[in-house]
């Protein structure tokens, strides 16, 4: 099992990912300063592939694919992110589905 250096935010937010021929709604599985994982469904994505996540709480973020497995992706961004950022994305999803976890994996 893969160590994790940073601990992920585990959200499950609906968002809307695109490439430059696609656009689909996805969900944002967890999140950390560093990336994130999606699952995907039937959106086309392949490993070096660049898209923009879109949450309602953002504006739109870079990043690209570096893993796929049954149906989820794991995505990295262009630029880490702040710790802020993940909080005000964690108290978004705690507003929007009363979810409020932030999950340190080792």
């Amino acid at each position: 099992m893969e160590k994790r250096i940073e601990g992920r935010a585990v959200v499950g937010i609906e968002a809307k990912c695109s490439t430059v021929i696609q656009t689909c709604e996805i969900d944002v599985v967890n999140i950390s300063i560093r990336g994130y994982c999606i699952r995907h469904g039937r959106m086309s994505l392949h490993v070096g592939q660049k898209i923009v996540l879109r949450i309602d709480c953002l504006e739109g973020l870079g990043g690209e694919v570096v893993w796929l497995r049954d149906g989820y992706a794991g995505i990295l961004f262009e630029r880490a992110m702040y710790e802020p950022s993940i909080d005000h994305i964690c108290r978004y999803n705690r507003d929007v589905k009363g979810d409020d976890m932030w999950q340190f994996a080792a």
